[in-house]
């Protein structure tokens, strides 16, 4: 009966082992670690898509914020014309300098030439200064690829004791105004913020 039991049992085990669907210990053991792998790959994929989407999250609000920036500085109303400068540098005269950037034009005048006169030709759209001097030189005009300022032009009356220049505008010059630094000899010309 011993001998019976005996062959019973190692029938048994050996029909474990030769029998794949039964279960080892090893195999127990491999499976474990395998999915344990797979488990680790996968957090690490996950700890991998968590920080991608942070740091893409990151840039997006460092370029909305940079937007804003933009936004503020260039203000909301304004377009650029298709291959025109903003910033720009005219020196049409030794006495003359012009700078425009978004929305502003700065002139520079020698602090020699007074001031004698300002007007505006609202149905042309221009600003004009007359300067009290002496001189004589050649009128110089300048066009401007400009969202707001179209041109330029400095010319000389050497008989009335004068030079003019006039400023001309790309659109209504109610949407403008002037402001005239006597002391510095500058002129300003700004767009005013559209009403809300």
């Amino acid at each position: 009966m011993k001998i019976l039991f005996l062959f019973t049992i190692i029938s048994l085990s050996l029909f474990a082992r030769i029998n794949p669907f039964v279960s080892t210990e090893t195999y127990e053991e491999q499976k474990t670690q395998m999915l344990k792998k797979l488990y680790e790959k996968e957090a690490l994929e996950e700890a991998k898509k968590s920080l991608i989407a942070a740091e893409e999250k990151k840039k997006q609000e460092v370029l909305s914020s940079e937007t804003k920036e933009e936004t503020v500085e260039k203000k909301i109303y304004h377009k650029v014309k298709k291959g025109c400068q903003e910033k720009y540098q005219y020196t049409p005269l030794a006495f003359v300098k012009i700078e425009t950037s978004i929305d502003t034009m700065k002139i520079y005048i020698d602090s020699k030439f007074r001031l004698l006169s300002q007007d505006i030709l609202v149905e042309n759209n221009k600003f004009v200064f007359d300067f009290k001097a002496n001189l004589i030189f050649y009128t110089k005009r300048e066009q401007l690829c400009h969202n707001y300022f179209k041109s330029f032009a400095i010319g000389n009356h050497p008989k009335e004791g004068y030079f003019r220049m006039v400023v001309a505008l790309e659109e209504d010059i109610k949407n403008f105004e002037e402001s005239v630094d006597t002391k510095n000899s500058i002129i300003t010309i700004y767009r005013k913020a559209p009403a809300k």
